[in-house]
């Protein structure tokens, strides 16, 4: 039984040689919508490391392999993904590109094609030196322990084909594999093999790699996290359905030409000055073009906005309570003090994760569309960290900016300036914690599809008019002279600091109100109906964000993309574009605004094209 390389996605097509043709996958107009694939994997968005090797193609790039992020200037990816022919050659750096999801598309300096490559027998390797080095991203360590023994359970990722016959690639998705013997196929141990056979488990549990999928990881975890243990190269079957035989270049077996390349690049854990994927300050929102949820998805969407929007409200209200007591000179400071702590950990206690795990098994967790901190979540124990994680910090930062003295360290003095600064963190709280819950009501319309987006015009309405009487309601209990004395005390937070009349303070309390509420909700993103539009929160201080686009990269797909502070993009009306030919599209912005960003992904050519949209935002 012959192998087959991995490679021969649309981009790779434009240089292998008719050999390499032959595995091709067919021209296919329609990507379809989502399938639970990589072959029997599952569509994914928290694999950051993993990224796509593509090719230039008109104004733009087509996807060709996969490779991994080892350095912060390092990418490791397959021999043959970059060689025409089965043996050594010398590529050419400006023909490919990288893109990763949470970091856009890269140039390239040089590629190093291991001197032994001779597919299927040796060294499927070559390692691919980026321009310039990324930030944000920690890259994955190299298996430096042992070759995988048999029998150990690893993830493989790639932008690869679901199955041989079609042409659905560009579309990042993992799924799970357990390593077997070789049986004299290729080389041991040159080579980890597994066999993808019938009776095929769960999606996700049990799952192949297929054209596209070359280069790509297999990661294991030897104890202490993750590590790149293979590279993606062959198989036996041309359609990579079962049964087929499929092999991976051991990553132990070719350390020294991989470090010898990388060199102090590879002790990189982490990127850049800012935060990274996978930090709690770092938020990632991450859409899907695939229809609505269904039932499962929907059930466990609402619980995971029931538990948040609960919690997130409980320690609002327990915090502004001990601020509002200390400062009456009721309560002696600071906040919160042993009985608020007390409640606070009554309401951590109310984050169920029974009651997640019921609502939100493991299976249905992965295609409900959590975003922020959640959508890497594995169980009910997972979802209830972040809600707590993540209601903390929202919350704690909208007190900074409601109060003077967020530590409670003593009363104010006059009680007019105290009676004031009760109002605005009572009405500061009010009003976001109604938008919010409005806005989780159109939520659960949009999944079922009964409003095209949020918020629809009733809802917008109905915060319109919440928003206006909360700022008369301010105005009424606070005058501009006691607004800046507050802040002449000891200073309002953020966004507030340094405002001198109550217009101001309504104006940036407000907004911050919204940005910490839109925040929250970022953990249930709105579905996607139609428009392609969707938003996620900037919040104050933000070091930069990026907006990436992948999708099925059929020869006939065009996508473009747009971003806007504050109401929805169009190609007439943006602030942010990347409108190259083909499907891989990002943009990037340094010291953004804070607010509410709209992202609008534009169908140039095809129609439903499947595709993955992530907006990542990085602190400081």
């Amino acid at each position: 039984m012959g192998s087959r390389p991995r490679g021969g996605g649309p981009g790779v097509l434009l240089a292998l040689t008719l050999a390499t043709l032959l595995l091709a996958p067919p021209a296919h107009a329609d990507g379809g919508l989502v399938s639970p694939k990589i072959v029997n994997g599952l569509p994914t968005q928290t694999q950051p490391a993993t990224g796509a090797l593509l090719v230039p193609f008109g104004s733009g790039h087509q996807s060709g392999c996969t490779g991994t992020l080892i350095g912060c200037q390092t990418f490791l990816t397959a021999a043959h993904c970059v060689c025409p022919g089965d043996t050594f050659c010398t590529p050419t750096p400006s023909s490919y590109a990288v893109y990763l999801q949470h970091s856009g598309i890269h140039a390239v300096s040089a590629i190093d094609v291991h001197p032994d490559y001779f597919f299927s027998v040796d060294a499927d390797v070559a390692v691919v030196t980026l321009t310039a080095p990324l930030t944000g991203i920690p890259p994955v360590p190299l298996n430096t322990t042992a070759t995988p023994s048999f029998g150990t359970s690893g993830t493989i990722a790639g932008f690869g084909v679901t199955d041989g016959n079609l042409d659905d690639g560009g579309v990042l998705r993992e799924g799970q594999v357990v390593t077997g013997t070789c049986s004299g196929l290729v080389p041991e141990p040159e080579h980890v093999c597994w066999t993808f056979q019938a009776p095929v488990g769960p999606p996700g549990q049990d799952s192949n790699t297929c054209s596209g999928d070359s280069g790509g990881p297999l990661f294991i975890d030897p104890g202490s996290g993750p590590v790149v243990a293979g590279i993606t190269s062959g198989g036996t079957s041309g359609n990579c359905l079962g049964t087929d035989r499929s092999f991976d270049a051991n990553v132990f077996e070719f350390l020294p030409f991989i470090q010898g390349i990388g060199g102090a690049d590879l002790s990189n854990t982490t990127c850049g000055t800012h935060s990274q994927v996978g930090d709690l300050s770092t938020t990632v929102d991450a859409w899907s073009q695939g229809g609505l949820p269904d039932s499962a998805e929907r059930t466990c969407r609402k619980e995971v906005q029931t538990q948040i929007r609960r919690y997130s409200k409980k320690r609002h209200n327990l915090v502004r309570r001990c601020l509002d007591a200390v400062q009456k000179g009721a309560k002696s400071g600071p906040c919160p003090d042993a009985l608020t702590a007390t409640k606070l950990q009554k309401a951590v206690a109310k984050v169920d994760p029974a009651r997640l795990d019921l609502k939100c098994p493991s299976g249905v967790i992965a295609g409900s569309g959590l975003g922020a901190a959640c959508a890497s979540a594995q169980d009910g124990a997972e979802l209830a960290a972040c809600v707590v994680a993540t209601g903390d910090l929202e919350v704690d930062t909208l007190i900074d900016l409601a109060y003077v003295d967020p530590l409670g360290a003593g009363p104010i003095a006059d009680p007019g300036q105290a009676s004031c600064q009760r109002s605005i963190g009572s009405e500061l709280s009010r009003y976001g914690h109604v938008r919010v819950a409005r806005l989780a009501s159109c939520q659960r319309k949009a999944d079922l599809g009964s409003v095209a987006a949020c918020p629809d015009a009733a809802t917008a309405a109905k915060i319109s008019i919440f928003s206006s009487k909360a700022q008369a309601r301010l105005g009424n209990k606070c005058s501009d002279a006691q607004v800046a004395a507050l802040d002449a005390s000891a200073g309002f937070g953020g966004a507030c600091a340094g405002v001198t009349t109550v217009n101001g303070l309504a104006a940036c309390g407000l907004v911050a109100h919204d940005v910490g509420g839109d925040a929250l909700l970022a953990l249930v993103p709105g579905a996607q109906i139609g428009g392609n539009v969707q938003s996620f929160a900037v919040p104050f201080g933000a070091d930069r964000f990026r907006v990436t686009l992948n999708a099925v990269d059929a020869s006939s797909h065009d996508l473009d993309l747009y971003v806007k502070l504050g109401s929805a993009p169009t190609p007439a009306d943006f602030d942010l574009s990347s409108t190259g030919s083909g499907v891989f599209e990002w943009v990037e912005q340094a010291a953004p605004t804070a607010g509410t960003w709209y992202v609008r992904v534009e169908e140039v050519a095809g129609s439903q094209v499947e595709f993955q949209l992530t907006a990542t935002v990085f602190q400081p």
